[in-house]
């Protein structure tokens, strides 16, 4: 599970940068569902809903991972709500809500012209390199690694459609297997879940 995490916290870091030094749109698509298919290590399935941009979204993750001998089941969700995120354990019932803003003399430092130009340098400067430009459903996708932690992942419009992880004994394939662009997206479907217990944290990344 540190793995997700750890790709959950880059990304959103990304995201929310552009956001709050630009006011930009986190994709270049105004709305979406796309689900995804878990294999390798870990076996399970990942549902991704946004509207406005990226500036709203939630996904669903449920998993089950087999590391040696040991064989646990993983069900949570990521909530955006512009600067702000939610996780949330369905395991412990448990959800942890975070402001978080980026430094100033940070974002200064990236070239905010276009979304893309934005995304791309906001990805090098957190370690992700771009290494090639490849096709998936059709759609060409940046593809980008952070080597020092086995990670590779697959962005078209910025969302990311395929993510191999290949660290510390863990193999992971996380890719689209539909995807539903410019849909209609009902509020309901960002509604918080009742019976979990959250807690307010307030971070700044310095």
């Amino acid at each position: 599970m540190k793995y997700s995490i750890f790709l959950i916290l880059i990304i959103f870091c990304v995201y929310n940068a552009i956001s709050q030094a630009y006011h930009y749109r986190r994709y270049n698509v105004e709305s979406g569902v796309i689900e995804y298919e878990i294999t390798g290590t870990s076996t399970g399935i990942e549902k991704l809903v946004f509207k406005d941009w990226g500036r709203i979204e939630v996904k669903y993750t449920s998993y089950k991972s087999q590391i040696k001998n040991e064989r646990e089941e993983f069900h949570y969700s990521t909530f955006i709500f512009n600067d702000t995120t939610l996780s949330i354990d369905f395991n412990k019932k448990t959800g942890i809500m975070m402001k978080n803003d980026m430094p100033s003399d940070f974002l200064k430092a990236i070239d905010y012209s276009t979304t893309a130009v934005a995304f791309k340098n906001l990805m090098e400067k957190m370690g992700a390199k771009y290494i090639a430009t490849e096709y998936l459903f059709g759609k060409e996708c940046m593809v980008w690694q952070i080597e020092k932690a086995g990670i590779k992942f697959w962005t078209w419009n910025n969302i990311t459609l395929k993510t191999e992880v290949n660290f510390m004994g863990i193999n992971t394939i996380t890719q689209a297997t539909n995807i539903d662009i410019n849909e209609s997206i009902p509020d309901e479907s960002f509604a918080i879940p009742k019976g979990i217990t959250i807690k307010e944290l307030e971070r700044k990344i310095k």
